[in-house]
């Protein structure tokens, strides 16, 4: 490894992979190869391959797999992904593949004075492969060739006691855990000795060491020692808010805010009016990922705008609670998101921030930044489509066509959705939205068409249909889908009715 600015030095593979992981770190780590470095890519702390790893097909499948695995299904026959292992077919050459596994073995087997992790900006893109199971790969990274004394002394002897970090449990914030691993975490919500638990645990010595490497690898739990407690959740005192304060007051002395009153007060009001709906990312306007300084920097930023100190000069005298509640929000992201650990937590509370969307300090700009949020989302979500990665892609588009609706957002969800059978009613809905926007393309009316007959609303479907020809005779989906669903009703002989009538009853669509 390298000490060069902005690359780390850590023991590698497992401390490297852990400090990206749970710091959330972006940037490109680099392996000798036979004639090219391989790559992998950080964004976020999630792992991703590029194009030319070696790997790259191994990983495709691996994220097919999951995506089937974790799509609703009635069969119960679809392969089974476990967060990076899979058997495959009886007829694969390998006896079984694991995606974490043989990332694991490269690592191990790297030359690691030749491997180098550079922090550098990277964004999602269709040439990149991932999310990959980072969580699984520090895991496993962690017991790797260990025996029973190298783990007992990792987590620093039978007597050491550990706990569950607060909030860990919640199944929906976990990596995937196996049973026993679950129930080890759930044991630990009190503070434990490592020697009690080997007791109590049927796995044996060794097994159950390694979990419990695995669940402090990444970070679920710590020795009670190092453990929050209860009163560093009190980091937002009034002491801590008076000294940012002063600090804000001091420097605008130094440098007086260059904002007209009436453009300051329509600011002030925008931000109160959202600020319920705002995440501290949003309200100071950074990255998952951004760098202390840049967060730093932001909150210098937003704390002189609303720094309670301009009220006498915007008439505001009396009304100060409004803009001392922004500046205490602002100060809580600052703090939040500055703090490793914190932002670790606070990302978990949250769930994943999927859209780059910022909050801009001007109104024209702000709509700018929301529209090129819209089209970020939806050039992710084309990427994440190709890969199979449906749940992610529709996360990202239900966003887009929130912020920007537009035609082809709204089809693009449409295709999503229609993979699910349960979801094709609301993939009708998505293409009704992208058909009105875009009236002249008949491609966007025979989709809904198709999707109207798979759910029986058959004179919905003629006339997307008849609605597609009409715009380009001859169409061919509209043509199949009309010689489908046969003469209309109009075209059937009153006879003919009658008796179909009589049959079957009237026919709803």
């Amino acid at each position: 490894m390298t000490n060069q600015e902005d690359q780390l030095v850590l023991e590698f593979p497992y401390e490297l992979l852990r400090d990206i992981y749970l710091n959330r770190k972006t940037g490109v780590l680099e392996l000798p190869g036979d004639e090219e470095p391989e790559r992998m890519v950080f964004i976020s702390g999630d792992l991703y391959v590029p194009a030319d790893h070696p790997l790259r097909d191994l990983a495709e499948l691996w994220a097919i797999l999951k995506a089937r695995d974790e799509a609703p299904s009635t069969e119960g026959d679809q392969p089974s992904v476990d967060d990076g292992d899979w058997t495959p077919p009886p007829d694969a050459d390998h006896e079984s593949l694991s995606l974490t596994g043989v990332l694991v073995d490269r690592l191990f087997a790297a030359d690691r004075d030749k491997v180098v992790f550079e922090k550098q900006s990277a964004r999602v893109s269709p040439e990149l492969v991932g999310p990959l199971p980072m969580s699984k790969l520090v895991m496993d990274c962690s017991v790797h060739g260990s025996d029973e004394f190298q783990l007992l002394r990792q987590l620093g002897g039978e007597d050491r006691r550990y706990q569950a970090l607060p909030g860990a449990q919640s199944p929906d914030q976990l990596p995937r855990l196996d049973p026993q691993e679950a129930f080890l975490l759930s044991r630990l919500e009190q503070p434990t000795a490592i020697r009690e638990l080997l007791a109590q645990m049927d796995l044996g010595r060794l097994e159950t060491l390694s979990k419990l490497c695995r669940l402090q690898a990444v970070d679920l739990i710590r020795p009670e020692e190092d453990a929050p407690s209860a009163q560093d959740k009190e980091f937002l005192s009034a002491e801590i808010i008076r000294k940012f304060s002063d600090r804000i007051a001091k420097s605008l002395e130094q440098e007086p805010l260059e904002m007209s009153p009436v453009a300051h007060r329509e600011l002030l009001s925008d931000l109160l009016s959202r600020l319920g709906e705002l995440n501290f990312f949003e309200l100071l306007r950074v990255e998952l990922g951004s760098t202390s300084e840049e967060i730093q920097e932001a909150f210098v930023e937003l704390g002189r705008i609303v720094h309670p100190g301009h009220a006498t000069d915007l008439g505001l005298k009396g009304k100060e609670a409004g803009m001392q509640m922004l500046f205490e929000k602002a100060t809580e992201a600052y703090l939040t998101l500055s703090d490793p650990e914190r932002s670790r937590l606070y990302c978990l509370e949250v769930g994943p921030v999927m859209s780059s969307r910022r909050v801009s300090y001007d109104s024209k700009v702000r709509r700018e930044e929301e529209v090129d949020s819209a089209r970020h989302n939806f050039n992710i979500a084309k990427g994440l489509v190709w890969q199979q990665q449906l749940h992610s892609a529709i996360q990202l588009l239900e966003q887009a066509v929130k912020i920007d609706p537009q035609a082809e957002y709204f089809a693009l969800l449409g295709q999503c959705q229609a993979e699910n059978p349960n979801w094709v009613e609301k993939a009708v809905q998505s293409y009704h939205h992208a058909a009105r926007l875009r009236p002249d393309d008949p491609e966007l009316h025979a989709t809904l068409g198709s999707l109207l007959e798979r759910t029986g609303q058959l004179t919905q479907a003629r006339r997307e249909y008849e609605a597609a020809l009409k715009l380009i005779p001859g169409f061919p989906e509209a043509e199949e889908g009309l010689a489908r669903l046969g003469p209309s009703r109009e075209d059937t002989p009153k006879e003919v009715k009658g008796v179909l009538r009589r049959l079957f009853g009237r026919r709803k669509d």
